[in-house]
């Protein structure tokens, strides 16, 4: 529920993206950058629903390809 992701589990880390997206949007708002303030916005509403990148959330997906050509390899023990 969305009450319960605004209103729980706030620490640190997330109050201090709070202060600095209201902060950004304060000041992109006074210099009327208003590409800036949609940035701000989105990181403000971040903080407040506790959304983003966790860890590895915004990674980018890696293919790896198996090599078809791949030899076996044989060791021997040595005494």
């Amino acid at each position: 529920m969305i009450k319960d992701r605004i209103f729980q589990r706030w620490d640190w880390l997330r109050v201090i993206r709070l202060i600095i997206g209201v902060s950004v949007v304060f000041q992109s708002v006074f210099m009327q950058s208003w590409l800036l303030t949609t940035a701000g916005i989105m990181l403000t509403a971040m903080a407040v629903l506790n959304i983003g990148c966790g860890l590895n959330g915004c990674s980018v997906p890696v293919r790896r390809t198996q090599a078809t050509d791949a030899k076996e390899i044989n060791f021997e023990e040595i005494k």
